[in-house]
């Protein structure tokens, strides 16, 4: 005979029962969230080491201690002369996309998008292998290969055996930029014999100065490791060596080689097969701004539009006796000190920003020789794991005056490139700081930084108006109108010549009221067809950065603070601005 439950037990059962339904419907999918979180955080901590894996030079920029980040042995590898440990972002991508975005918080699937948002973007550049010219000589391979052994530092004597190794591996890493080269040449992708006579050029010129310069610096940071004093000799002995044989008898080797290298002229991209396709891509790459170069133009027109409306706007308070007046260099009261003007403009500006600590940057003279090379003013920036020797370097040959000097710092020092760089390492963990690492958004970077130069202007300018120096004060503004009116120009010139093939004379009439003289244009023509989307990178990126401030003020209305703005961009960045919009509608 069954044996019958009791109303009581029967009534505990069915709770049980239902208790366990309820349990069920709320503990799965909170298993499920949770183990798509740690699957997506294992795969960018994968995506993290493989890269820090491929490129030791790159890695020791990012990590000071590469054991803190589970990377323990590893052969030093120079740019990824060894294929194998290249991860393309296509077999990246389809390895994302395998995880659930809606299985993920709402912060993770905005670090879900912005990841996707890259390897897209990266995969579809992979298409156009050789369309890409490393050599460019503002900033290419030459020129940073040399400025990123010399200050590559030493926190221990590991990473002297890591940089003689990487010095080692120079030569075969010229080797295959110049098979690189003849790939290009051979496809009719290479830009014109004038380029590669430049490119000549400059590699005889690091080819002699390699051995001093990097024996110098070497030397220099030697001395900041406890090595007895017959170790430093062989380490100093041994770097003569493979500076010798391998980097500059590679430069030297690679500058012969360029001979022969090279179309009649350099040819725009839109003349190439694909190459408004891959022009669009680069775009959107460069600058995080997602339009078409259609919507691009018009933005920029309308711009140029405004900003020489605001010219004239300001040439008409004053008689046309008055103009040279207006038109002569602006001399504001700035200290011609570095340290001191970058001081200044912390103190000013820290209102309006989320507080930095343990901040303290030295700046440094570009080495000698490096000055022909080398941007009127660099930051580089500091690993994640240790950022307290932030360096900006300033170059000598560059005269600067000292609202230039100012100008220059705001944009690379504070509240520039350096604070972003320093703030960002400061508030993140571990985990975001890998995987920001990877997004490669240069710009949301260069607008920050071009964005708070033209504040810096603004600054200086508030500061003449307060001292009863109105003239001053549209002086300055003048100037900073021109600047922007120029890169608005310039953007726009680059749109017009890849994406729609504008010719020399054609670019002339559009930019003949800049100043520029007959041989000036030439010269930025041809900067503009070797360097395409240079230009673009700066400012159309910090016209997406206007853009996003002035959603976030609409959307915070009265509750809107520069403060606000600042703590927002740089607490939810690198990232693309379209992106970035949402998100603040999200966190609301």
């Amino acid at each position: 005979m069954k044996k019958r439950l009791s109303k009581p037990r029967f009534l505990l059962a069915i709770l049980m029962l239902l208790l366990t339904g309820l349990l069920l419907t709320v503990v799965l999918p909170v298993c499920k969230i949770r183990c798509t979180s740690l699957r997506f955080k294992a795969f960018y901590n994968e995506l993290f080491r493989q890269e820090m894996l491929s490129d030791t030079l790159s890695m020791h920029y990012t990590l000071a201690k590469p054991e803190n980040y589970g990377i323990y042995h590893y052969s030093p590898v120079l740019y990824g002369v060894e294929e194998d440990s290249v991860v393309t972002a296509s077999s990246s991508l389809e390895r994302l996309q395998e995880i659930s975005r809606a299985q993920l918080s709402p912060e993770e699937q905005y670090e879900y998008d912005c990841l996707k948002h890259t390897l897209r973007l990266r995969a579809a550049l992979e298409s156009f292998e050789y369309y890409i010219e490393p050599c460019s000589l503002n900033g290419g391979s030459l020129s940073n290969l040399m400025i990123l052994l010399s200050e590559y530092s030493f926190y221990r004597e590991q990473d002297v055996k890591e940089y003689l190794s990487l010095l080692a591996q120079t030569g075969k890493y010229l080797e295959q930029l110049m098979d690189y080269e003849q790939e290009r040449d051979r496809r009719g992708l290479s830009y014109s014999e004038e380029f590669y006579q430049d490119t000549a050029s400059i590699s005889k010129q690091l080819a002699t100065l390699a051995p001093q310069l990097l024996g110098t610096t070497f030397s220099t940071r030697l001395e900041e490791l406890s090595l007895s004093e017959s170790k430093k000799a062989d380490y100093q002995k041994k770097h003569a060596v493979l500076a010798s044989k391998f980097l500059s008898k590679g430069l030297l080797t690679f500058a012969e080689q360029c001979s022969g290298l090279g179309q009649e002229r350099t040819l725009p991209l839109c003349s190439l097969e694909n190459g408004r396709t891959y022009y669009t891509y680069l775009v959107e790459y460069k600058t995080g701004v997602s339009a078409t170069p259609e919507t691009l133009v018009r933005a920029l027109s309308k711009d140029i539009k405004t900003l020489t409306g605001e010219i004239k706007k300001l040439f008409q308070k004053y008689n046309p006796s008055d103009y040279a007046l207006l038109l002569e260099e602006p001399k504001p009261s700035l200290s011609s000190d570095a340290k001191a003007l970058l001081a200044s403009l912390e103190q000013e500006l820290q209102p309006y920003y989320p507080k930095l600590t343990n901040a303290n940057p030295l700046i440094k003279v570009v080495s000698p020789g490096m000055e022909a090379i080398s941007a009127p003013a660099f930051y580089l920036s500091t690993p994640i794991d240790d950022t307290k020797a932030s360096i900006i370097y300033i170059n000598p040959e560059s005269t600067c005056t000292p609202l230039e000097l100012c100008t220059t710092l705001a944009h690379e020092g504070f509240p520039g490139h350096l604070y972003q760089d320093l703030y960002q390492h400061q508030a993140r963990g571990i985990w975001e700081n890998k995987l920001f690492t990877l997004l490669n958004f240069t710009g949301y970077c260069e607008a920050w930084a071009l964005y708070n130069e033209f504040s810096s202007f603004s600054l200086i300018a508030n500061q003449a108006k307060q001292q009863g120096n109105p003239l001053l004060a549209d002086q300055i503004q003048l100037e900073a109108l021109q600047r922007r009116l120029s890169m608005a120009v310039l953007s726009l010139s680059d749109i017009l010549i890849h994406y729609y093939g504008m010719n020399q004379e054609a670019m002339e009439k559009t930019i003949s009221g800049l100043g520029y003289t007959a041989q000036n244009l030439e010269q930025v023509y041809e900067f503009l067809l070797e360097n395409p989307v240079y230009y673009p990178t700066y400012y159309v990126s910090y016209l997406g950065l206007l853009d996003l401030r002035s959603h976030i003020k609409e959307e915070a209305g009265a509750s809107f603070t520069p403060f606000l703005f600042h703590s927002y961009y740089l607490e939810n960045g690198p990232a693309p601005f379209s992106l970035m919009k949402g998100h603040f509608s999200l966190t609301e």
